[in-house]
């Protein structure tokens, strides 16, 4: 079970993850500073490794309906009380993809189709990072 402290982390963290625009990543580093805590990237990570609604946005994906992913994650979500959270557009600093519940490949899959390009599985962050200075 969640202490009171990790849950507002964790929900100052999926915040921050879900600003991030389509076709723009973020980093794990810059998420935990939107989120208001600056040194904690791999904490940020582990959060977004155990975010549900992940889940919706990879099953959607699989089923190749391009834009109608938000219609089926929003109405899934309301149900179960959570909102999707795009983790797929979080990547490591030196704009290497990371790590993904559904495999990397998945992830590279996602952001193609929202039109960030990934070459030998990095991120330009030059073309694509989203920089907002707060939430």
């Amino acid at each position: 079970m969640r202490t009171q402290k990790q849950s507002q982390f964790c929900y100052r963290v999926y915040r921050a993850t879900r600003k991030i625009p389509r076709g723009r990543v973020a980093t794990y580093a810059r998420v935990a500073w939107l989120a208001g805590f600056p040194r904690a990237a791999r904490a940020a990570g582990n959060a977004l490794s155990k975010n549900y609604a992940r889940l919706l946005y990879a099953t959607s994906y699989d089923n190749d309906h391009n834009d109608d992913w938000q219609k089926f994650s929003h109405s899934h979500c309301q149900k179960s009380s959570y909102s999707p959270v795009p983790c797929h557009r979080v990547v490591c600093s030196d704009g290497s993809v990371g790590g993904f519940a559904r495999g990397a490949r998945a992830k590279v899959t996602m952001l193609e189709k929202e039109g960030v390009e990934v070459k030998r599985g990095k991120v330009d962050l030059a073309r694509f990072e989203w920089r907002r200075k707060s939430c």
